[in-house]
């Protein structure tokens, strides 16, 4: 995520990497959505940027819990199905050339 004018200024910037731990579609959620949960904890706190960030971090956990963040998690997952871990395709392969030898 990048935004060179983050809050419509050009003095601030907003940069994010969401790595997916909890899978691509939470990455895609929290890539979305982020900023504007950002904002909505600036406006309601003093300007803490530290504070800010740790609440605004853990506010994305509870939008993903609510009715509407499940459902688009559901509609990213049937967009996109998760692929198998790279682990998992090395030991099916493996299955499979041993059981055509």
């Amino acid at each position: 995520m990048a935004n060179a004018k983050f809050n419509n200024n050009e003095n601030e910037a907003l940069f994010g990497v969401f790595d997916g731990h909890g899978g691509r579609e939470v990455a895609v959620f929290s890539n979305k959505h982020y900023e504007e949960i950002l904002l909505k904890e600036f406006k309601n706190k003093d300007n803490d940027v530290k504070e800010g960030l740790r609440v605004s971090f853990l506010n994305v956990d509870v939008e993903l819990k609510t009715a509407n963040g499940q459902n688009e998690l559901g509609d990213l997952r049937r967009e996109k199905p998760p692929k198998k871990p790279a682990l998992l395709n090395i030991l099916s392969d493996d299955r499979e050339k041993k059981e055509d030898e």
